[in-house]
């Protein structure tokens, strides 16, 4: 196991090895990432080594540095967790790259970042994938465009918005609940976007 110091360490060596090291240090800092998921919204820990992956993918691909279509989107996936929006808009250019490279995630990514970036801006989402914590800490979904259809989140890998909307009523305890925005919305679960601000509550990668 390449200890987190190692990676974080390699990251901002001068020369790239395309071949090994390079993707070596990603992959790392992805799994590590990915290890930690179930503890991030809590743990002070990880959310400060979230900061430190963060901005050693972010360094990376300002130095042009990340070599392969696989590295660009563990490097963006990494970066979703970002608390600054110049962050979170360079991950959405890193997705748009796995697209254009035909990576198989790649149109997933690029919705799901297109989203991330919108919220973490105070604006709606486009893809339904944005969810956080309201006054009375239950998950809600942060409102989304209306004019975003169903065939555009197919294109991109997401599902149609009754399913997201199924998810947010059902961890939510509503079960019965027909699956439509009017029932999110009387049930408060239809919340504004809030402009990200450094040191405010991360929002959870979907499961």
């Amino acid at each position: 196991m390449i200890g987190f110091g190692w990676w974080l360490a390699t990251a901002g060596a001068t020369e790239v090895d395309c071949t090994s090291t390079q993707a070596e240090v990603v992959k790392q800092a992805f799994e590590d990432s990915e290890a930690q998921r179930d503890r991030r919204a809590t743990d002070p820990e990880v959310q400060k080594a979230d900061e430190q992956r963060t901005k050693a993918m972010a360094k990376l691909a300002r130095k042009g540095e990340l070599c392969t279509a696989e590295e660009k989107w563990q490097a963006a996936w990494i970066m979703m967790q970002a608390d600054d929006v110049d962050t979170l808009e360079l991950a959405y250019e890193l997705a748009v790259e796995t697209m254009e490279a035909h990576y198989g995630r790649g149109p997933w990514l690029v919705a799901y970042s297109f989203d991330r970036k919108r919220v973490a801006n105070g604006y709606r989402q486009s893809y339904g994938t944005q969810t956080r914590i309201d006054s009375q800490g239950r998950r809600c979904l942060v409102e989304v465009e209306p004019d975003v259809t169903d065939e555009q989140r197919q294109k991109y890998g997401h599902p149609p918005i009754a399913e997201v909307y199924r998810k947010i009523l059902d961890m939510n305890g509503f079960t019965d609940d027909q699956p439509t925005l009017d029932r999110v919305q009387r049930r408060g679960l239809y919340c504004e976007p809030q402009a990200q601000k450094r040191g405010a509550g991360r929002i959870a990668p979907p499961q």
